[in-house]
């Protein structure tokens, strides 16, 4: 649905299981959608692939589900601060967890 190719595919495959190995605790209180949509936008940028945007990743992610709700949930409702539970829009959640 992104056009990505096959090779960057597998980029993104690789990058999200090492997150999951490695940084294990950026699931908790987290959907794994949330991540990976992440894992797609940074592998792209990197690869300059500059037609894939947050807001195409979000596009197509909704496109998936029935639910309109249960999609705005995910990308506006990401945990940003484990212990407070403050949450924020997924391209701040980028920005001030994922990024580090």
């Amino acid at each position: 649905m992104l056009e990505i190719i096959e090779e960057i595919q597998e980029i993104i495959w690789s990058v999200t299981k090492s997150m999951l190995s490695c940084e294990p605790q950026l699931l908790i209180n987290r959907h794994l959608d949330q991540l990976v949509m992440c894992t797609i936008y940074s592998v792209a940028k990197i690869s300059e692939l500059k037609h894939i945007t947050f807001n195409l990743i979000i596009k197509q992610y909704a496109n998936l589900f029935q639910s309109k709700e249960y999609v705005s949930k995910i990308y506006t409702q990401c945990v940003i601060n484990q212990y407070s539970g403050e949450t924020q829009d997924i391209i701040n959640f980028y920005n001030a967890v994922y990024l580090k």
